[in-house]
């Protein structure tokens, strides 16, 4: 699985996205910078531990922001990009 930019995601954080229902479409909904972000997270750590409870959160938050875009995108209202 690779970034919009074409990084390569962790094996980890690729596989709990594969994982989740609708992991890899709200993953495709991120903005280059944010998927960018995920991945220097889930680099930096070292506690496997760790890793998994911040891979959970990656999770958790792109399948939020996926689902809030799927809602956008249904009211056809213009999205404001300032978050």
């Amino acid at each position: 699985m690779k970034t919009k930019t074409g990084e390569i995601v962790p094996e980890a954080l690729a596989a709990a996205l594969k994982l989740t229902k609708g992991g890899e479409k709200a993953w495709a909904c991120l903005r280059p910078s944010c998927q960018a972000d995920f991945i220097e997270r889930v680099a930096k750590i070292d506690d496997p531990d760790e890793a998994d409870e911040a891979i959970d959160t990656i999770v958790r938050r792109t399948l939020k922001y996926g689902a809030e875009q799927r809602v956008t995108a249904s009211l056809d209202v213009p999205v404001r990009d300032d978050r």
